[in-house]
């Protein structure tokens, strides 16, 4: 689920929605650490690029913000966000 979830954020940072991006970052990455899943090498330099293309839009500390609020989120709250997508 967390890889759908950073799939999304990875549109939502091509659709100029920053913040939700973050906040689908920030879920994907607190699901990935409940169930030990990193990510896998392959996929971090996408990862980075989506990443840092959404901090740049939103600035380093909205960034921050969002992701916290996105990794608070249940699975079904992170999974309603995505629909917003």
């Amino acid at each position: 689920m967390a890889e759908s979830l950073e799939g999304f954020a990875r549109i939502a940072v091509h659709e100029q929605q920053p913040e939700l991006a973050a906040q689908l970052f920030g879920a994907a990455s607190a699901m990935r650490q409940s169930v030990g899943a990193p990510l896998a090498p392959v996929n971090q330099p996408d990862y980075d690029r989506a990443v840092e293309a959404a901090r740049r839009q939103l600035g380093d500390q909205a960034y921050q913000s969002a992701w916290r609020s996105g990794s608070e989120l249940t699975p079904a709250q992170a999974v309603n966000l995505a629909q917003s997508v």
